[in-house]
């Protein structure tokens, strides 16, 4: 009943090609379910090719060995979690499948999953609450599983591993980095936040540079959100790495660097004061006796970070009424409650750096535009409004998890002075721009978008606002909501907080609060 022909068994044949009576009969009949063919592979692993999970549960109720690998060192639970067949994964979990055995390629069966977006819940659970479930096993690439699911983004296998097992946030990668100094790098707020408050991650972690997590999110450039969550939660500033570098250290060297000046972001600015403003020492000095100080070529910024650092010891920073510090870039108002502020690029190295930012957002997608002008808009009200507000969405949400997008809107030049003395107004809403997404405040993620919305004046200039926005969570916008719908259909005070196009990819942004959007910028352009 063994005998093969073009070197497989009757039963493996049938196995692959799903005939369930026939493998029934063989089984019966004495015929071996752990015979491998000259690939290594079992009749479970060929069930598992084929999709068959009723013939896969048949074959381990009958002695077949869940675990035998072939000659990938796959196991047939590799192979069905590898083709999305959640019922055949759940059935050999079940039999005890070891989902930490790793392949040839040293991937294990958690690593294939935590890449699959659309495993269900239940499955995910039952794989990593195995009892032979590893969780410090690393993969051919250098990743821990914990590590490997906050590159791949997968926020809920990330919750899940930290429930189970918070010694996690401590497996390291061969260079030291833990999964919170991957999470910090790259931006990804809400696994950060799951893993410091959840996982009980150490925070000021340092990887085999001596870099803490802070250091990684400065060192990486354009993640102003993992800076200001990072230190929120109450990190260490001024954290030393191997070479006594700080991360004002190593923000400074990035930006002096003509090589790594191309890849910086367009929060660096930001982040400078930021880091100040919360006491980073420029005082400090690194192992070649230089301090940020040092390491500033440009005169103008110098004297900037030697203004701050004094206003941090003097705590002498302006603040609202509700305790909120105004923006350390911004000029002084005096009693004004409303200022522009011509941004001029050969003035100061600051505003060289601001006006280089707004620039670049602008010319990923509008390149052909001559800017004419840019101007910082400076709104002591409606800043204060976004900021109760950001700490409300960060109250529900969790620290950084506000989802602030820096946003474009275009506009009628006829418009401009109103929008910048009484702000956009939601109840305006479809006005211009109709309410494909919701009766609320357009704005778009590109600037070409928004040109189709600005209209040009006498002398042929358009005018585009840059807006600071808390979209929170955002759900696919109707043209008939008033209002963002439920995020629970069982929670009726919980709603989604703005409107967007696509989920997963949006592009344009429907928000509904006056007091969820704040004017940053203002762009005159042809």
């Amino acid at each position: 009943i063994d005998e093969t022909f073009k070197d497989q068994t009757a039963l493996q044949v049938a196995c692959y090609e799903g005939k369930y009576d026939t493998v029934v009969f063989l089984v019966q009949h004495g015929a071996s379910v752990n015979l491998q063919d000259k690939a290594g592979d079992t009749a479970l692993h060929l069930a598992a090719n084929g999709n068959e999970s009723d013939i896969m549960k048949h074959l381990a109720d009958n002695g077949a060995n869940v675990n035998i690998t072939n000659a990938k060192q796959q196991t047939a639970l590799h192979i069905t979690v590898n083709k999305s067949n959640w019922k055949g994964s759940n059935v050999l979990i079940n039999k005890g499948a070891d989902p930490s055995l790793q392949d040839g390629k040293k991937d294990t069966v958690m690593h294939f999953v935590v890449s699959q977006k659309d495993c269900p819940h239940d499955t995910l659970k039952s794989i990593f609450r195995s009892k032979m479930a590893k969780f410090s096993a690393v993969n051919g690439n250098g990743y821990p599983i914990l590590s490997f699911a906050v590159m791949k983004n997968n926020k809920y296998v990330v919750d899940l591993i930290v429930r189970l097992n918070t010694k996690c946030t401590s497996d390291t990668m061969s260079d030291g980095r833990t999964a919170l100094h991957l999470a910090a790098a790259n931006n990804k707020v809400e696994i950060s936040h799951c893993l410091i408050t959840t996982g009980k991650a150490d925070i000021n972690v340092k990887d085999n540079k001596g870099r803490t997590p802070l250091m990684s999110a400065v060192f990486s450039g354009g993640t102003l959100k993992s800076v200001e969550q990072l230190i929120k939660f109450e990190c260490s500033v001024n954290a030393q790495d191997n070479s006594g570098d700080t991360a004002l250290h190593i923000l400074q060297t990035q930006k002096s660097s003509s090589m790594m000046r191309k890849r910086r972001g367009a929060d660096d600015t930001q982040m400078l004061c930021f880091l100040l403003e919360n006491g980073a020492n420029v005082l400090i000095q690194n192992k070649n006796g230089k301090t940020p100080i040092d390491l500033t070529k440009d005169e103008t910024e110098k004297l900037l970070i030697k203004t701050l650092a004094k206003k941090v010891i003097e705590k002498s920073f302006a603040k609202t009424k509700s305790g909120f510090t105004f923006p350390a870039d911004w000029d002084d108002m005096g009693e004004e409650t409303i200022l522009r502020v011509n941004i001029e690029p050969s003035k100061t190295d600051l505003m060289k750096q601001q006006w280089k930012d707004v620039k670049q957002m602008f010319d990923n997608t509008l390149p052909q535009a001559r800017i004419v002008s840019i101007q910082s808009i400076q709104d002591k009200f409606n800043w204060e409004m976004y900021q109760v507000y950001k700490k409300k969405l960060e109250k529900q949400y969790g620290i950084g998890c506000a989802n602030e997008q820096n946003l474009f809107h275009g506009t009628l030049p006829d418009k401009v002075d109103l929008i910048v003395e009484q702000n956009l107004d939601c109840r305006l809403a479809g006005t211009r721009v109709g309410t494909l997404l919701g009766k609320g405040t357009y704005f778009a993620k590109d600037a070409k978008y928004s040109d189709g919305y600005a209209q040009s004046d006498s002398n042929g200039h358009k005018f585009m606002f840059v807006y600071s926005v808390l979209a929170g969570k955002t759900c696919c916008g109707r043209d008939d909501y008033v209002r963002p719908p439920l995020q629970d259909t069982n929670n009726p005070n919980l709603f989604f907080d703005s409107c967007v196009d696509n989920v997963t990819k949006p592009r344009i942004y429907c928000v509904f609060d006056n007091t969820q959007y704040c004017s940053k910028y203002l762009i005159e352009y042809t």
